[in-house]
């Protein structure tokens, strides 16, 4: 596959992906503008108070990939943002990596089954434009899609180079999106045992390259693990309590949000 070619796919990726946007911006089919408000609430909190609420255990940790994500960016606009322009901006940020993801789901495919693959994997993946739909609400689907697209993306590349089983660039990729994915969705954690299950199967196997899948699943079992239980002792030592909800804590009063 050409790079010239990969160029162009990628643009026709993205303009696809954008026209959804649009359409959905002209209709009424959308949630709601902040979702159920707690990340606008909270980012808007770490706008107004960036190392005060940080200290006062301010920052919420209910999805920390969310934040990350999706709503840090946004500080470049300012602590000022009256609601409406905070949620244009934060559709535009949700509008960027919808298209990034798009646009590695779409080379997945490749990788693993050429051109025609690709188109087929990113149409099934739009046809039901959900990721769309929830990127007009300050929620945590898009970004918890962009981890779940990084994990698929990095083992497919993997599998088609055929590098070794650990600490490679591909290997990065694929846990460092499994790491986003349980930030933004910690209900995701069953699928960390799932592959751990999995790659005890191929260790029985006496195929090698079975073997070198388990070795990169079981290797890369820490990074999510890790960034699972930093996100937890990161509560405890902000003084908040086990997990409420989705790892939430909050101490400060309401802010106001207008718009």
């Amino acid at each position: 596959m050409s790079r010239e070619g990969r160029v162009w796919r990628d643009a026709l990726t993205i303009a696809g992906v954008l026209l959804l946007f649009a359409g959905f911006a002209l209709t009424p089919f959308r949630p709601s503008k902040f979702g159920d408000r707690n990340f606008h609430v909270e980012a808007r909190e770490r706008l107004c108070d960036p190392w005060g609420g940080l200290f006062r255990g301010v920052w919420a940790l209910q999805g920390a990939g969310t934040h990350i994500l999706l709503h840090r960016p946004l500080s470049l606009r300012g602590s000022r943002l009256s609601g409406g322009a905070y949620w244009r901006a934060a559709v535009v940020w949700s509008a960027l990596c919808v298209c990034l993801a798009m646009v590695l789901l779409r080379r997945t495919g490749e990788e693993l089954g050429g051109t025609r693959a690709g188109w087929v994997t990113l149409v099934l993946a739009l046809a039901p434009p959900f990721v769309v739909y929830y990127s007009f609400g300050i929620l945590s689907e898009p970004p918890a899609f962009v981890g779940a697209v990084l994990a698929g993306y990095g083992w497919a590349r993997w599998l088609r180079r055929g590098e070794r089983p650990y600490l490679t660039g591909s290997w990065w990729i694929a846990w460092a999106g499994v790491a986003i994915l349980l930030l933004c969705r910690p209900n995701a954690l069953f699928l960390l045992a799932a592959a751990a299950l999995c790659a005890l199967a191929l260790l029985r196997s006496a195929a090698p390259a079975r073997r070198r899948a388990a070795v990169f699943i079981l290797t890369g079992l820490a990074v999510p693990l890790a960034a699972s239980l930093a996100s937890i002792l990161l509560v405890r030592v902000l003084g908040g309590g086990w997990q409420e909800r989705n790892l939430a804590r909050r101490d400060a009063g309401p802010v106001a949000v207008s718009g």
